[in-house]
């Protein structure tokens, strides 16, 4: 276990100094400093992340007969948790950003990088190569490994692995299709522009500055439910 915390905070470290200072690929301590934050930075982390899992996959595919737990299950960890981090981030700015630029680029990123993510689990070399190595390797793992790997290859198998080269196409056009439509569901609510009506007395305990933003007549306070205010 110690093993695997070291080599996953090794691989970490090497994604982010080739990453360079890209705030949204940082994995310290430190809060990120979203006030910093640009549309560049966005599409910076998106590109930069996408290019490196890229070079470990084709780093994965290539050692089938010489694969170990650290070039096949913990790489195969480690980016696959980039993936989910940046993801999240995404999700973050995209939700919550009042600056039109930026959120909208976030909206834009997001989606590449789901397109992409679903991608990896119609990437055959790389199926193929998680699922050697637990046929070959799997027994003297211990449970938490095999669980992983077992995971791992029945994620592929849900996601397209099992149909034919046709029908994984297929379904890669279709993902496009439900990327696109869950982001502009997404970007729907997030720029919606509907308020709610109160009274004074409704509103009892809200402090008298952020009541007189509110207020819109006698005794009429309206507050926008729009999801970008900060």
């Amino acid at each position: 276990m110690k093993k695997l915390f070291y080599f996953l905070i090794g691989m970490c470290c090497m994604c982010y100094m080739a990453q360079g200072q890209n705030i949204l690929l940082k994995h310290d301590n430190v809060p990120v400093d979203f006030a910093t934050l640009n549309a560049a930075t966005v599409n910076e982390a998106v590109e930069l992340l996408i290019k490196s899992s890229g070079e470990t996959i084709n780093k994965i595919t290539a050692i089938a007969e010489k694969q170990t737990l650290e070039n096949t299950l913990f790489a195969y960890d480690a980016f696959q948790y980039e993936l989910g981090d940046l993801q999240s981030k995404l999700g973050l700015i995209n939700s919550t950003y009042a600056d039109d630029s930026i959120r909208n680029t976030a909206f834009e990123a997001a989606d590449k990088l789901q397109n992409y993510i679903n991608n990896v689990y119609l990437n055959e070399p790389l199926y193929k190569a998680i699922k050697k190595f637990m046929t070959d390797k799997g027994a003297s793992m211990s449970a938490s490994q095999q669980k992983f790997l077992s995971d791992a290859v029945v994620s592929f198998e849900k996601n397209g692995m099992k149909l034919d080269a046709a029908g994984r196409q297929q379904l890669e056009s279709l993902n496009k299709k439900i990327v696109e439509l869950g982001n502009r569901f997404d970007r729907n609510i997030t720029e919606s522009k509907d308020s709610l009506e109160f009274t004074a007395a409704a509103l009892k305990g809200v402090p008298s500055e952020q009541l007189n933003e509110w207020k819109r007549g006698e005794d009429k306070y309206v507050v926008y439910i729009n999801g970008p205010i900060i």
